[in-house]
């Protein structure tokens, strides 16, 4: 059965695919005083990824990476009122399948990887509001947050009309 499998399988457009991920992660740190208060939490991760293609040409991308997330708030709260001010930095790590430096032409549009993306970071900041009221015991929360992202993996899109082909390549691009 083994030996009839080289057979069976064609290679050029036969897909397998293993993805390992590992992640490790601490965080927290909070203080309070008298109605004021500052927390800070930061993530730790370090990631263990690999991954092995066995398409058509064998490709292989080992990445260990680490990032950290740090996120920090200020705040003043008493019975009715509360008041925050905080930000922060978060990472997110391209697909595996993104980094693997291979071109798939087995349709007519073309398939490439990029082996040089980055990592995306988000980069917030935010205020809010919320007060608590008595007479009816409702609440009211204001928040107003802006998010800035950097490095955002997109699909890039590029029409051949000479071939009529149409290529397809995950890019890193800035904004929102």
């Amino acid at each position: 059965v083994h030996d009839s499998r080289e057979w069976l399988v064609d290679h050029q457009n036969s897909y397998y695919t293993t993805v390992l991920k590992r992640t490790h992660t601490s965080t927290a740190f909070n203080l309070a005083l008298s109605g004021f208060y500052l927390s800070a939490h930061g993530t730790m991760v370090a990631h263990v990824r690999r991954i092995e293609d066995e398409g058509g040409a064998h490709a292989e991308e080992k990445k260990d990476d680490f990032t950290f997330d740090p996120e920090v708030s200020l705040g003043w709260e008493n019975k009715v009122h509360t008041v925050e001010l905080g930000g922060g930095i978060s990472h997110e790590l391209p697909e595996m399948i993104y980094l693997l430096d291979v071109t798939d032409s087995t349709d007519v549009d073309m398939q490439k990887g990029n082996p040089d993306l980055k990592s995306t970071r988000r980069q917030k900041a935010y205020l809010s509001y919320k007060a608590r009221m008595k007479r009816n015991a409702g609440q009211l929360n204001l928040r107003a947050e802006f998010n800035r992202w950097l490095d955002k993996v997109a699909m890039a899109q590029l029409y051949d009309s000479r071939t009529g082909i149409t290529t397809f390549r995950p890019m890193n691009v800035n904004g929102n």
